[in-house]
């Protein structure tokens, strides 16, 4: 709609309650409009290593030297896989994530502890947005934003 995914993902989270009630123990599954899922791609071994491991889950890959972190959420995992920062669109060598090691595209699993975060992190958002520089939200409502602030809050 062009007010950002994320305020969409919010409006999406609103009309789910207003359709089927309560949905405050259920994950949400989020991805990108334009990813591709081929025959083979497994969804039920992800939602089975999700239940076991518990939380929130974010999918991600090995960094191809052709990659451009600038163009991608670039995250870093522990020796039991779980991330342990991320970064959305790293600008440049030097800037925190460029180096990271993995690639997360847009598919993300997320626990009620996480989602229910949706609503208040974009109205904080929008409270520190100044009114005298009105495009200074430009790209803070991308769902990478707040993959961000989730890995580091929860």
């Amino acid at each position: 709609t062009g007010r950002g995914v994320l305020r969409d993902v919010e409006l999406g989270i609103r009309r789910a309650r207003n359709v089927l009630g309560d949905i405050e123990g259920r994950d949400l599954i989020v991805f990108a409009g334009d990813t591709l899922f081929f025959k083979d791609f497994d969804l039920e071994r992800i939602l089975a290593f999700k239940a076991a491991k518990g939380g929130s889950l974010l999918l991600y890959y090995g960094r191809r030297e052709a990659e451009k972190p600038s163009q991608r959420g670039m995250c870093e995992v522990d020796s039991a896989s779980s991330v342990v920062a991320f970064a959305e669109k790293p600008a440049a060598p030097g800037h925190r994530g460029h180096d990271f090691p993995f690639v997360s595209p847009l598919f993300y699993i997320l626990g009620p502890e996480a989602w229910r975060q949706i609503p208040a992190f974009n109205a904080s958002l929008l409270a520190s947005a100044s009114t005298d520089a009105p495009n200074s939200l430009a790209g803070a409502f991308s769902f990478g934003r707040f993959v961000e602030h989730a890995v580091e809050s929860l």
